[in-house]
């Protein structure tokens, strides 16, 4: 068995694996995380997981992968893009409080 894959310290798709084989996908799962940290209100988050679908389906092996990775982060990425929002908030707030000091 060849594997060409090596598991990284980091697992930037939250507990699933970042890749199998020659397969790798862990910089996809990163850059969804970074869409989400970057907060846009003009960029929702089904786009932003839209947008992490198509990419999966590029980079694995089977599609059906891909959506299984999509609905999990549909169910459970909800509590981190609402961390992220309010965030985004507090730091609007305090850039706003500081311009009328």
């Amino acid at each position: 068995m060849n594997l060409q894959y090596k598991m990284k310290k980091t697992s930037y798709c939250s507990l699933s694996p970042d890749g199998i084989g020659k397969y790798y996908w862990g910089d996809v799962c990163k850059r969804h995380d970074q869409e989400y940290q970057k907060y846009n209100k003009s960029l929702p988050r089904k786009e932003i997981d839209l947008r992490f679908l198509e990419e999966l389906k590029e980079k694995m092996p089977f599609k059906f992968l891909a959506y299984l990775y999509y609905f999990f982060v549909r169910i459970f990425s909800g509590a981190s893009w609402k961390r992220w929002q309010y965030n985004w908030y507090l730091g609007v707030i305090a850039i706003k409080k500081k311009e009328f000091r």
